[in-house]
C-alpha cells in the first residue's frame, strides 16, 4: 500500500514517543507514520518499534 493512502486511512497516535506534528497507526500494513511539516517523512514497521511506541500501538489497538 502507497504510504499517503496509510497515512489517510490510519488513526492517530498518541503517546507514542516519537518527534513529529502528527503519527498515526495503520493496523493492515501494520506501520507507523510520521508527519512534519505537513510532510509525511518516516514510515516505521511495527516489528521495529521501541518499547514506548510498541506500547502506544497496543493501547491504540484496544481502543478499537
Amino acid at each position: 500500500m502507497d504510504p499517503v493512502d496509510a497515512w489517510e486511512h490510519g488513526e492517530r497516535l498518541t503517546g507514542h514517543g516519537l518527534d513529529g506534528e502528527e503519527v498515526r497507526y495503520h493496523e493492515h500494513t501494520g506501520t507507523v507514520l510520521i508527519r512534519r511539516d505537513q510532510t509525511l517523512v518516516t514510515v516505521m514497521d511495527e516489528q521495529d518499534l521501541n518499547t514506548v511506541t510498541w506500547m502506544a500501538v497496543q493501547h491504540r489497538r484496544e481502543q478499537e
